[in-house]
């Protein structure tokens, strides 16, 4: 096999394909970092989420107690009693 040393133009137009292709999966990289950051802020959250509904189940359950069986209205702000 005979090896042929390439010109100028095309040895920088190989190099710049080259350098597309690495800064294409340098970009690859840091989106897929990224979207894993992602995933674990939106683990993190739903976390969160459950504790929120948690507390508001319990707190719920202390409104009844209280006032009655019921629903909280949220426009008015007020206990709604429920009727039988």
């Amino acid at each position: 096999m005979n090896n042929i040393d390439l010109n100028t133009k095309d040895l920088n137009t190989i190099k710049g394909i080259m350098n597309k292709y690495n800064n294409v999966h340098d970009e690859i990289a840091e989106v897929e970092d990224r979207m894993e950051e992602l995933h674990n802020k939106t683990d993190d959250l739903v976390e969160i989420l459950y504790k929120i509904r948690a507390t508001e189940g319990k707190f719920f359950s202390e409104l009844e107690s209280k006032y009655g069986e019921g629903t909280f209205d949220a426009v008015e702000m007020k206990w709604r009693i429920k009727t039988k």
